[in-house]
């Protein structure tokens, strides 16, 4: 049960539920929505969800490890409860930048876009500089 806790280390991160990187994840729904919107295309939430089950698979193989070495990350995949948490962040950003965008005062994504990406680069800071306490 320890496991859908808040990473407070550098341990915890990809193997807790809520970690520096679910930031980027909700950023990542965010992104996805605005794309999926420009075309005329149904089940939007499905193909978000998709998306990130889909990166989850791809960044959990063989291959993940190989793309974030090349960015300087010292990776070594997830725990389950991790991935499932990241797939939760993707769709929960779609469906705040879901719900912004179907409000005509916010049609050109400004709120979610500078309320998210801020979150997101704060995440890439404590990651690369290992503030979580060790």
């Amino acid at each position: 049960m320890e496991y859908f806790c808040i990473a407070t280390s550098q341990e915890h991160v990809d193997v807790f539920f809520f970690d520096p990187w679910s930031f980027m994840h909700t950023f990542s729904g965010t992104v996805i929505t605005i794309c999926v919107n420009m075309v005329n295309f149904s089940y939007k939430g499905m193909f978000a969800i998709l998306i990130g089950i889909i990166w989850e698979i791809i960044e959990n193989s063989s291959v993940g490890p190989r793309i974030w070495v090349k960015l300087g990350i010292d990776y070594h995949g997830d725990t389950l409860v991790n991935v499932c948490g990241d797939v939760l962040f993707v769709w929960l950003g779609f469906k705040l930048q879901d719900k912004v965008m179907n409000l005509s005062m916010f049609k050109n994504n400004v709120l979610i876009m500078t309320t998210i990406f801020p979150g997101f680069l704060f995440s890439l800071f404590i990651i690369y500089n290992g503030l979580l306490t060790k």
